[in-house]
């Protein structure tokens, strides 16, 4: 069944609705936001009332998604995601966006200018397995201009209470200048990322690191991507194994003592000004628009020949 909000005082009523609704319904829920301006009113559902099998929360016009800042989202259901959604300007010491699930996702949308205040552990965006054989999936996604200054703060962080996601699947995924100490911090068997495309912010980048397996044994795969970052070893954390990166450029100094295994793996120098990168960046994101990596990687100077 569907639920409509078209303005910030009918989503403040949202959560009561779609309960209502529910209590009537077959427990398949999807919330659709009409275009315009959402501004302090959080989200909330799943955590208490009727068991959900499916929860979408998605833009009512893709074209037009809406804009939501000031706010937190924690959706919690079988099947769990968010669609065409903007998501920018918030301060939170907590995860901006959770979503607990056994199939979640998130697509077409875009986290920009968001802020974490939180003790070492806080994400901005926390996907939780609900049980055994969870996956979560991020496709068309765009992370711009975020920050959570401080030690052990994760931009996504995967996690599960009981069991580690089964697969982490991150498909045209861009994360441009993001001021976080890890970017991607997953819990699961194997991580597949495809088409993705991280530029690191060019302060204090050295010590950032773009994904640190939080579980021993995860397969890790980069496949088709391009990799903006000061040295190879800041890509993987060092105490992760079992990563690779294939078929990928990655504008940054090799490294001698690499963990990483590399394969049909161009280098490119990094890039010296990346700005022009960061504004188109920022621009198609507050359209949750795909990500194009072939025009990203023009405004950096490279060359992006990978399929």
């Amino acid at each position: 069944m569907i639920v409509e909000a078209a303005s910030a005082a009918e989503l403040q009523d949202l959560g009561a609705r779609a309960i209502d609704e529910l209590r009537s319904g077959e427990g398949d829920l999807e919330l659709r936001l009409a275009p315009g301006r959402y501004e302090g009113v959080p989200i909330g559902l799943g955590t208490v009332g009727p068991a959900i099998g499916r929860l979408i929360l998605r833009a009512a016009d893709p074209d037009r998604p809406p804009d939501l800042s000031d706010l937190t989202i924690r959706l919690r259901a079988e099947h769990v995601g968010l669609e065409h959604l903007v998501i920018a300007a918030t301060r939170r010491a907590m995860p901006i966006v959770a979503l607990e699930g056994h199939r979640v996702e998130m697509r077409r949308c875009a986290m920009v200018g968001c802020h974490l205040e939180a003790p070492p552990g806080g994400r901005l965006v926390e996907l939780i397995a609900s049980g055994d054989g969870a996956t979560a999936t991020l496709e068309d996604c765009w992370f711009v201009d975020n920050h959570a200054p401080g030690h052990g703060l994760a931009l996504i962080a995967a996690d599960g209470y009981r069991a580690p996601f089964t697969r982490v699947e991150l498909t045209g995924v861009a994360w441009v200048a993001n001021d976080v100490s890890v970017t991607l911090a997953p819990r699961a068997e194997t991580v597949w990322l495809t088409r993705c495309l991280a530029i690191a912010p060019r302060d204090g980048a050295d010590d950032a690191i773009l994904l640190a397996l939080a579980a021993p044994g995860t397969a890790a795969t980069f496949d088709g991507c391009l990799l903006d970052w000061p040295a190879v070893a800041g890509l993987v954390a060092p105490w992760s194994d079992g990563a690779r990166i294939r078929r990928s450029i990655l504008a940054c100094a090799p490294g001698p003592d690499s963990h990483i295994g590399l394969d049909e793996t161009t280098f490119a120098p990094p890039s010296p000004d990346p700005q022009r990168a960061i504004l188109d960046a920022r621009a198609a994101a507050s359209r949750a628009a795909r990500p194009d990596l072939r025009r990203l990687a023009a405004a950096l100077g490279i060359e992006l020949s990978v399929a």
